[in-house]
């Protein structure tokens, strides 16, 4: 029994040696596979690492590529255009700034050689020494015919710093369009923030120069640059093929080498330290020893070592299943006996096909199931032909993005062929994955660009039209303004004939002043410059004050004008002077567009709401109409009716789309009805808020007698002596005294060495050397003079906008007058100073 207990326990002592013995075998064997196993992946996740950053890094450089293909569009239609050298390197500013902001950049340099002559934005010396037939970038892009063209790296013999040049050939004169590109633009830290720990990054041009780096080297920059280049003979030479390969670095470490190759000839190259690839390794050395000893100290070898054995194993099919899932289905491809085998496939193709079969007839079930427009590009792409040649080629990973019908719905998939040694020489992976939101957002990305692209070409080409339209309409009247006077010229002893080429010079310059403010108004609005500015005033007696001139026209033109009010509030709180701008240009259209005898109409209704009224405005005539086509575009900028009775009449085809404008603005509506022959309405609704101060109606003073200018001082503060002449010579026409002040600082002087009530009014012209209108107003109102706060200063203003009018005010003056001076106006406003003093 003893004999047979110690038999047992040999018989068991042997049989745990032997299983430990085996466990220890077996431990050694898995640590080899699971150690090619990881360099396996870690080479395929090297390469798609590099891949990536290499695509991060094209994606750049290509929009930069695809600026200089537009570019180059543009710029040769410049050219062909006859442009100058200064519009040229205009146009280039403009465009690269237009650069800058697109892709957030700072040191873009675009430039030109152009009949062999380099025209740039910014100016260097040695432009006009510069040999192009010398550049590289000016040879390789005629060379290429067209093609956008990579230079390798240099240092700037302007600036220092290091880039390359993109350029392009774009035309048939040699002409050649190209971009600096500095290396530090390409830098983006944030891209390479998920490297494996440890890892460096270097992006060699084609002549290994690098390009741009990642690394914790303490070494010097030609110790690294010659390190560099030992890896990329070393990649050249095949070494880094395989997954066991390394280099060793600077430091004596070993590091695994994965690089990809652009089609310019860059290269990604990214190393990772053997101690990070190798992590797991040690973790699994770590986990096999304390098994082993685990094994020993408690005597149950077998019970052990089947658990852990067990644990491992479903560790490992787990992360095999977390990788599985991110492919809906993956089959192994035996080319050569041209079989497939399904490790893990769709529903579809489970109920269609068995686990393993022909791959002709997997493949043309898969085809079933692929859009239309793709199956011979998909036929052709995954045959066993195309499958074999990858192969021969040792390309490792091949595929693209196809859209493939789930249910009655197509969605987009990224189909691969996966081809490694590890695999057996004749097998590859074939694996799906549903892309369908990425690559949405990729299309919606693409397609935004090329809308971009389409709207800044539509833009360019409404700008030209825009010019085109304003140089002809501005050059019409100055045509006239310059052939009349030519004609006055000749006629000096006919005052009749002067005095009729005179009104006509006067009528084209007015003309001309009309389309200058109607463009600036326009520009304003185009801008967002426009504000609005809430005041209360008298609604009636502000429209009575303006429509002062078209009740003078009326009557000149022979027009029945009438003015009618149905309103309960007067008093109301808005922006009048945009109101004012409005029914300006209305009602001016309505005399415009009038005959002799016509009738004019305008109407102003209250709609009464509680905190609000909307007040409707309504300019009705009896003239000539408009057509139903005219009325559709009549907001468009210098749009006009001239197929019927208005052809003759000048206009600049602004007015309206200001009058739109504002109107918007203004939170109003505007509607046009019209008929040919039979006249227009115009309706516009403008909200205004009902003032809650009462505020008595003044009465006009009515003594018999109107208040004369004969006698009285004016001090005139203008800088140009036309200006001063023609204010002059028409004020001592209507009796005044004249002080002249040549600028802003010699009219306060003269104001205050003045005897105190002496002067009755100042003009003062808003810019002028030595002091401006407005710091001379300010300066005079400060003077210690009892006539210094109280005498009326009116500025003459060539801008006439709100906040050019509240600048005045502010600097205490008591009106304005826009240049050029309408006479009658400003004698109307005199008087009106001169009767309150």
């Amino acid at each position: 029994m003893k004999e047979r207990l110690k038999k047992y326990i040999r018989k068991r002592a042997i049989f745990g040696l032997t299983i430990l013995s085996f466990f220890m075998i077996l431990s050694i064997f898995s640590l080899l596979v699971v150690k090619d196993k990881i360099l396996d992946n870690i080479q395929l996740m090297g390469k798609q690492i590099s891949e990536q950053l290499l695509i991060k890094e094209n994606e750049k450089i290509g929009n930069y590529e695809m600026f200089v293909r537009t570019a180059g569009i543009w710029l040769n239609d410049q050219i062909e255009k006859h442009k100058s050298d200064d519009e040229l390197r205009e146009w280039m500013k403009e465009y690269t700034d237009y650069i800058n902001q697109e892709l957030n950049t700072k040191k873009v340099e675009i430039y030109a050689a152009i009949d062999k002559k380099i025209i740039g934005v910014t100016y260097w010396k040695g432009n006009e020494h510069f040999n192009v037939d010398e550049a590289e970038w000016y040879n390789l892009a005629i060379l290429t015919n067209g093609k956008v063209i990579y230079t390798d790296t240099y240092k700037d013999i302007r600036t220092g710093e290091s880039s390359f040049t993109v350029a392009k050939k774009i035309n048939e004169n040699g002409d050649v369009l190209a971009v600096d590109i500095y290396l530090d633009e390409l830098s983006e830290p944030g891209f390479y923030k998920d490297l494996p720990l440890g890892s460096s990054y270097f992006l060699c041009d084609a002549k290994g120069n690098i390009v741009y780096s990642i690394h914790r080297s303490k070494n010097s920059e030609n110790e690294i640059n010659r390190y560099i280049q030992k890896v990329i003979y070393e990649i050249l030479d095949g070494k880094h093929d395989v997954a066991d390969s390394f280099t060793i670095d600077l430091e004596g470490k070993k590091r695994g080498v994965y690089y990809s190759l652009s089609k310019n000839g860059w290269i990604s190259i990214l190393t990772i330290p053997y101690t990070t690839l190798l992590i797991e390794v040690e973790e699994l050395y770590y986990f096999y020893i304390g098994s082993f000893v685990l094994l020993i100290l408690i005597g149950i070898v077998s019970y052990y070592r089947e658990v852990c054995l067990n644990k491992k194993i479903e560790e490992t099919n787990e992360a095999v299943r977390v990788l599985g899932n991110s492919y809906y289905a993956i089959y192994r491809i035996d080319f050569k006996k041209e079989r497939y085998f399904m490790l893990k496939g769709s529903g579809y193709m489970q109920e269609l096909l068995s686990r393993s079969g022909n791959y002709q007839i997997f493949i043309e079930a898969l085809i079933e199931v692929i859009e239309p427009e793709a199956r011979e590009e998909f036929r052709k792409g995954f045959s066993l032909e195309s499958i074999r040649d990858l192969v021969k080629r040792r390309v490792k990973d091949f595929g693209g993005d196809f859209k493939r019908k789930f249910g009655s719905e197509y969605k987009w998939v990224n189909v691969r062929v996966l081809y490694d040694e590890a695999l057996s020489i004749n097998e590859v992976i074939l694996c799906f994955k549903e892309i369908n939101d990425e690559k949405k957002q990729q299309l919606e990305h693409t397609e935004l660009l090329k809308d971009s692209l389409k709207t800044m070409e539509k833009n360019m080409k409404s700008r030209n039209i825009f010019f085109s339209n304003m140089s002809h309409d501005m050059r019409t009247p100055l045509n006239g303004i310059i052939g009349l006077s030519e004609l006055a010229k000749s006629h000096v002893e006919s005052p009749s004939e002067i005095l009729k080429y005179l009104e006509k010079i006067n009528s084209s310059s007015k003309q001309l002043l009309n389309l200058i403010n109607d463009i600036l108004d326009l520009s304003k609005a185009d801008f967002g410059k426009y504000k609005l500015n809430r005041e209360e005033f008298s609604l009636k007696e502000s429209i009575e004050e303006s429509l002062i001139l078209f009740e003078v026209d009326a009557k000149k033109m022979e027009k029945d004008f009438e003015v009618i009010y149905k309103i309960e509030n007067n008093r109301v709180i808005g922006d009048f002077n945009k109101i004012r701008q409005i029914l300006n240009n209305i009602i001016s259209n309505a005399f415009k567009y009038t005959r002799v005898g016509d009738k004019i109409t305008l109407t102003i209704e209250e709609i009464k709401r509680e905190k609000y009224s909307n007040f409707r405005f309504e300019v009705k005539d009896t003239g000539y109409g408009m057509t139903e086509e005219f009325l559709e575009r009549i907001f468009l900028p210098f749009e006009r009716e001239t197929r019927f009775g208005a052809k003759g009449i000048k206009g600049t085809g602004l007015g309206m789309p200001i009058v739109k404008n504002l109107v918007t603005q203004l939170e109003g509506e505007i509607a046009i009805t019209s008929e040919i022959e039979k006249g227009t309405t115009v309706s516009i609704i403008i909200p205004l808020e009902i003032s809650k101060e009462k505020v008595e109606v003044k009465v006009k003073e009515e003594n018999g007698f109107e208040t004369s200018l004969e006698g009285r001082t004016i001090l005139i503060a203008e800088d140009n002596e036309i200006n001063m002449e023609i204010a002059t010579e028409f004020l001592q026409m209507k009796g005044l005294n004249i002080i002249q002040a040549w600028n802003g600082l010699e009219a306060v002087e003269k104001f205050e060495a003045s005897k105190v009530g002496s002067i009755d009014v100042i003009l003062m012209d808003m810019q002028m050397p030595e002091l401006d209108g407005c710091e001379a107003a300010k300066r005079i109102r400060n003077l210690g003079r009892s006539d210094a706060k109280s005498i009326p200063i009116v500025a003459v203003t060539a801008n006439a906008f709100p906040e050019d009018i509240s600048a005045t005010t502010l600097a205490g003056m008591n009106g304005h007058i826009s240049k050029p001076i309408d006479f009658n106006i400003l004698e109307k406003k005199l008087k009106e100073y001169l009767k309150r003093k």
